[in-house]
């Protein structure tokens, strides 16, 4: 995650977060997303996933 820090700071990006939690308890209200994109985690716990993706967007 620092790394991603770092080169978001390198290209000056302000409207740019980075949070570490718990896929099942992010702390964002239902529909805050226009979009979400996962790289890693459909492989590990795709149930899960989708029912976080289904409640953000």
């Amino acid at each position: 995650m620092s790394t991603a820090q770092k080169r978001a700071g390198l290209f000056d990006l302000s409207n740019v977060r980075f949070l570490q939690g718990d896929v099942g308890s992010l702390p964002f209200e239902d529909g805050s997303f226009d979009l979400v994109l996962s790289l890693l985690m459909p492989s590990f716990s795709p149930r899960i996933l989708f029912r976080y993706l289904m409640r953000s967007v």
